[in-house]
């Protein structure tokens, strides 16, 4: 009896290999995406306080680190996390992943915002926290209006 309820409950597992290969997938590619946006928005930042200081150079180096990042994670999540929930246009699906995407990065910008220059934290844990805040935000509306 207890033999037959294990391998119940394995078949009954098989049924979310998908479900946790994607989530697994985005999660690798996400951090990925968040080393690349780390780097750049590090990067650019050293280099543009250079050229000038305040609000500018943060938003500059945010809004190029974002894009970069994005299209990085869109690319490799269309070609390897949804790629079976393909329906649409690839244009369509780049457009659909940039709008689910915003809000993404809108709530991104508050967090690191808040808490570099209210709270003082450290720009690059700032920006890292607000990365993985925003993380499990991006995942569900991926699957709720850019793949749906």
């Amino acid at each position: 009896m207890r033999e037959e309820g294990s391998r119940t409950l394995y078949k009954n597992m098989g049924s979310y290999a998908p479900a946790i290969r994607r989530l697994l997938s985005f999660l690798c590619i996400g951090g990925l995406g968040a080393a690349l946006n780390l780097l750049c928005f590090s990067a650019l930042n050293r280099i543009l306080v250079r050229l000038s200081t305040g609000l500018v150079v943060y938003f500059v180096a945010f809004a190029i680190a974002t894009e970069l990042s994005l299209l990085h994670n869109f690319l490799l999540n269309d070609w390897m996390t949804f790629r079976d929930l393909r329906h649409r246009h690839w244009a369509r699906r780049c457009f659909r992943f940039h709008v689910t995407s915003t809000g993404g990065t809108l709530l991104t910008l508050g967090i690191s915002f808040s808490l570099f220059h209210f709270l003082e934290l450290p720009l690059l844990l700032a920006q890292g926290t607000a990365l993985v805040a925003a993380t499990l935000f991006n995942y569900l509306f991926h699957h709720i209006f850019t793949y749906a």
